[in-house]
């Protein structure tokens, strides 16, 4: 299901992929899920259903950010192991980027800003 989004998303068919992905996204395959909503939220954007693809990558980095808290209070984890975990989740350029480009489309500029300052803001 993955794959065929991709191809449709990629011969631009995009209502298509958007099935596709939200298909893997709902069966929470953990391999596959957060290449599929950040795809949903491509083909929402390519759509101009701007609202849509904010939600999607909105989504995802409460997902990330969640996940770096978790990994921060986790005593299972080392000290190294912490900061470096630390360090990468919710640094998704991408996924940054693009939201972003919607809060932009949507004429939200000062989210906009917040939303690049986020990702330029050093991970504690």
């Amino acid at each position: 299901m993955f794959l065929s989004g991709c191809h449709l998303y990629q011969q631009g068919h995009y209502e298509r992929a958007c099935e596709c992905f939200r298909k893997v996204v709902e069966k929470n395959e953990k391999s596959l899920y957060y290449e599929s909503r950040f795809n949903l939220g491509a083909c929402l954007f390519k759509m101009a259903e701007f609202k849509q693809a904010l939600l999607q990558f909105t989504t995802l980095l409460n997902e990330q950010k969640q996940a770096a808290d978790k990994a921060r209070d986790s005593n299972s984890r080392t000290d190294l192991t912490k900061k470096v975990f630390r360090k990468f989740v919710g640094r998704d350029r991408r996924l940054y980027f693009n939201k972003a480009l919607c809060e932009l489309q949507m004429g939200l500029f000062d989210q906009a800003i917040a939303t690049c300052k986020a990702y330029l803001k050093p991970v504690k």
